[in-house]
């Protein structure tokens, strides 16, 4: 009979079950791995993408308050005023803006809300008065 140990010329002794035992640990280099290009490949990439992340200027949000309020027209239902904003930069570059839209609030509660379109800049580490 093909398949014995018999057959295949070992001592009849052997235990079929251990002749066909299978040992499952590899060693570390015995593992597929990718080839040392790819991997210092995605070192490189990994290493450049840390310092972008790390070289990114910070972003503080500029400080705006309330410059003036004057009221423009109005009647019982319905007023407009004039409002002016104080804007502060506190960044190292300068800060273009297109427009400003406003909710004005006393005590959490809304009571105005606004928009203007006109384009100003406020100079780094500056301050400006808004557009009203």
């Amino acid at each position: 009979m093909a398949g014995r140990p018999r057959d295949l010329g070992l001592e009849p002794s052997l235990e079929p079950a251990l002749l066909f035992k299978k040992d499952y640990r590899y060693h570390s280099l015995m593992l597929p791995c990718a080839p040392p290009r790819v991997l210092m490949l995605g070192q490189l990439t990994l290493a450049l993408l840390l310092c972008v992340a790390a070289c990114t200027p910070k972003f503080e949000r500029p400080i705006i308050t309330v410059a003036s309020i004057e009221m423009q027209h109005g009647n019982l239902l319905q007023q407009e005023f004039q409002v002016k904003f104080h804007i502060q930069n506190p960044n190292d570059r300068a800060l273009p803006v297109k427009g400003l839209h406003a909710d004005l609030s006393i005590g959490g509660e809304a009571i105005a809300s606004g928009v203007s379109n006109r384009a100003f800049v406020v100079p780094p580490l500056g301050e400006t008065d808004g557009p009203s």
